[in-house]
């Protein structure tokens, strides 16, 4: 799963966690705490809709790897 923060702005940033977020932005930043997030539940088809952005999940589809 990869995490997209689109501000209302139009930037979008793409994170590989929750937790990752903060690394980059402050709470007062993206418009809230970690631990809202995380009781929040986000997946693929339920975002978080925050006053400064929009947190999505979603999902990275990759190739099989070929074992030898």
């Amino acid at each position: 799963m990869v995490i997209k923060v689109r501000f209302h702005d139009g930037s979008e940033f793409f994170f590989g966690s929750l937790a990752a977020i903060y690394e980059m932005f402050s709470p007062e930043d993206v418009g809230c705490a970690l631990s809202t997030l995380w009781n929040s539940k986000i997946s693929p088809d339920r975002p978080k809709v925050i006053s400064r952005c929009v947190i999505s999940k979603h999902r990275v589809f990759r190739m099989k790897q070929s074992r030898r």
